[in-house]
C-alpha cells in the first residue's frame, strides 16, 4: 500500500521512505542500492527528494558501517534517512549542487573526485576526499559516493565553481533551497532580530502595498554586510576571501556599493557571495527579487493606473525570456512627474526589438 511518511533524522533503514513506498530491507530497490556498495569501504548512496515546490534535498538511503563511523554514528541505520545537506558544510554543498547540475546536463563527467567537508555528529567539521558517481536509476537521480581521509596539513582545495550554470536547470534539479538553507534562513532571521521576510508570501504580498515593501526586514546589502562582519573581514579582506573561495574577482568599491544598496549584484556574483559568506543563495536571491519589486512599486506609486499593464508585461516577459532588466530598472527609477510624457524613454531595451519584449 502506498503511503507517504515524514521521517525523523534518526529514522532507521527499515523506515526509509522512497517514492512514497515504505522501503524495508526486503524491498527490491533497497537491495539494489546495497548491492552497489562495497561493505568494506566508506560508501553512501543518496537520492534526490523534493520536499515542496521550492525545497529539494538529497537523502541517504544506503550507508556502509565505515561511512557511518566517519560521520560519527555506530550504526548505518542512524545515518540512513538523514538529509545530506544537514551533514555537509553549507559552502561546499552549494558548490556540489552546481557541479551536480552541470553533470546532469552532460556538461561534466558523471564521475568526479574532490575534497569536501562533512559535519560529524559531534558538530566537528571534517575534511574528506570524495569520489562521487551520479547516475539515473529508473526515475531517480542517485549519487554513489566513497570517502577517504585527507592530509589536513595541506590547504583545503574545494572543487571549482562551474563557469556557467543555467539558472533554470539548477532550480529544476535542486529547487530554490535545501533543508540546511531553510534552517540557516530561520537562524539568520532570529540572529538579526526580525521575523521571516514578508516577500516569502509571494506576489500578492506586495502588489497591493504602497509603503515600499518589508521595511522591517534587512536589505540585501545589510544582509551581506552583516555576514562579512560576522567573519571579521574588512572590505579589502572580503574581496580577497571571495576571490580565493570562488574565483570571482571584484573591487572593494563595487562590494561597498552593493552593501550600501547603490548597485545590485549579477546572478553570478550573488551566487559567489552566497558561497563566500556561507549564506543560503535562495535568501540572497529573494532579497534581490524584493529589490526589483520595490522598483516596480515605486513606478506604480507614480502611475497607479498602469497596474494591469505591468502585470501583463511580466507575464509576457516571462513567456518571451525578456533580457533588458537593467535598462528597465534604470528607467523605472528615473525621476518623473505624472503626465510628463517628454521624460519617458523611447529607446528599446538592449537585446529586445522595439515595441516588444
Amino acid at each position: 500500500m502506498r503511503r507517504a511518511t515524514l521521517l525523523s533524522p534518526m529514522g532507521t533503514a527499515s523506515e526509509v521512505c522512497l517514492l512514497g513506498l515504505r522501503m524495508t530491507s526486503e524491498h527490491p530497490r533497497y537491495r539494489l542500492f546495497q548491492s552497489l556498495l562495497d561493505p568494506h569501504a566508506a560508501m553512501t548512496i543518496a537520492i534526490r527528494v523534493q520536499l515542496s515546490p521550492s525545497v529539494v534535498d538529497t537523502k541517504y538511503v544506503a550507508v556502509t558501517p565505515r561511512a557511518a563511523m566517519l560521520f560519527g554514528y555506530q550504526d548505518p541505520a542512524e545515518l540512513e534517512g538523514q538529509y545530506t545537506s544537514l551533514v555537509h558544510y553549507l559552502d561546499d554543498l552549494q558548490r556540489t549542487r552546481l557541479r551536480s547540475t552541470v553533470r546532469a546536463l552532460g556538461l561534466a563527467e558523471a564521475v568526479e573526485q574532490y575534497e569536501t567537508r562533512i559535519v560529524h555528529r559531534s558538530g566537528e567539521v571534517k575534511r574528506v576526499f570524495k569520489h562521487v558517481e551520479q547516475r539515473q536509476i529508473d526515475d531517480r537521480m542517485v549519487w554513489i559516493a566513497s570517502y577517504e581521509p585527507v592530509d589536513v596539513r595541506r590547504p583545503f582545495q574545494p572543487p571549482p565553481l562551474p563557469a556557467t550554470v543555467p539558472e533554470e536547470a539548477l532550480h529544476l534539479f535542486f529547487g530554490w533551497a535545501c533543508v540546511a538553507e531553510v534552517e540557516a534562513l530561520v537562524r539568520l532571521s532570529q540572529a538579526m532580530g526580525s521575523s521571516l521576510p514578508s516577500y516569502l508570501s509571494g506576489w500578492h504580498s506586495w502588489q497591493h502595498t504602497t509603503d515600499g515593501g518589508p521595511e522591517s526586514g534587512p536589505t540585501l546589502g545589510a544582509l551581506l554586510r552583516h555576514a562579512r562582519l560576522a567573519k571579521a573581514l574588512s572590505l579589502r579582506q572580503a574581496i580577497h576571501h571571495i576571490a580565493h573561495t570562488t574565483g570571482q574577482s571584484l573591487s572593494r568599491e563595487h562590494l561597498s556599493n552593493v552593501e550600501c544598496g547603490h548597485k545590485m549584484p549579477s546572478l553570478a556574483l550573488l551566487r559567489a557571495l552566497a558561497v563566500a559568506f556561507d549564506l543560503p543563495y535562495a535568501v540572497l536571491f529573494a532579497h534581490a527579487i524584493e529589490h526589483a519589486m520595490a522598483s516596480v512599486r515605486a513606478y506604480l506609486q507614480v502611475y497607479p493606473e498602469h497596474l494591469r499593464s505591468v502585470e501583463r508585461f511580466f507575464h509576457t516577459a516571462r513567456q518571451s525570456r525578456f533580457t533588458g532588466w537593467r535598462w528597465l530598472h534604470f528607467h523605472l527609477l528615473a525621476p518623473r512627474r505624472p503626465g510628463d510624457a517628454s521624460d519617458r524613454p523611447n529607446a528599446s531595451p538592449p537585446g529586445n526589438p522595439a515595441g516588444g519584449c
